[in-house]
């Protein structure tokens, strides 16, 4: 579902605080500035994975994912 951005932010600080590396999380998100603290994103396009990694190494190294951070910045 969509959620306001202070909403999400707390959403993520609970997340981040108290749950990263406790449990599996799945998040599925187009807003990118979320996806900084994660261990692994999968970038898809046209509904296949096309690439996995860390937003450092996405960064680096996906067309797809720069894309994205172009439209988000």
């Amino acid at each position: 579902s969509s959620l306001d951005r202070e909403t999400e932010i707390k959403l993520f600080e609970t997340i981040f605080g108290n749950l990263h590396h406790k449990l599996t999380i799945l998040i599925v998100t187009h807003r990118v500035f979320s996806l900084k603290e994660v261990d692994k994103i999968y970038v898809l396009d046209k509904g296949k994975i096309n690439m996995a990694g860390t937003y450092d190494e996405l960064q680096a190294t996906s067309e797809v994912f720069k894309k994205m951070l172009k439209l988000h910045s």
